[in-house]
């Protein structure tokens, strides 16, 4: 068999030219997909935030309730000018 009537798989034009990639196009497709740290970095901080908040409210709703026992029974007398 000579060079140009070789088929099969080992074949470098073996597919028809459309089907072909380029040397660029084949570099593109081989490149992973960078991971964006600044991106998961910012989630994080968002949920850290999120969760310091809520225990801030957890915290705040238990105290309240005995600051605010104390404080019920005081009257507001009217003043007469």
């Amino acid at each position: 068999m000579s060079g140009s009537q070789q088929s099969g798989i080992n074949a470098p034009n073996a597919l028809p030219s459309r089907l072909r990639l380029s040397k660029t196009d084949r570099r593109k497709d081989c490149q992973l997909v960078k991971p964006n740290y600044g991106f998961e970095k910012r989630q994080k901080e968002l949920a850290k935030k999120a969760k310091k908040e809520e225990k801030r409210l957890k915290k705040l709703a238990q105290d309240a309730p005995a600051e605010e026992a104390p404080a019920a029974p005081e009257e507001v007398k009217p003043t007469t000018l």
